[in-house]
């Protein structure tokens, strides 16, 4: 449905995050999150939301990893 939502509206930058999280923190599909955290990197209003989104999906691919 996030993907449904984003080809809908392309800057639709929650459906994004919510991609992030559940491709990247919950089925460690990073490819996917890391996909849609850069197309968010391109949306201002998502901007302040990079950050803090960015260290949560680094710390599950470290987790996962270990």
């Amino acid at each position: 449905l996030f993907r449904r939502a984003n080809e809908i509206d392309p800057d639709h930058w929650k459906s994004l995050f919510n991609m992030v999280i559940i491709a990247g923190l919950n089925m460690h599909d990073f490819e996917t999150a890391e996909a849609a955290l850069a197309r968010m990197e391109a949306i201002p209003d998502a901007r302040e939301q990079i950050p803090q989104l960015r260290h949560a999906l680094d710390q599950a691919r470290a987790e996962h990893l270990n």
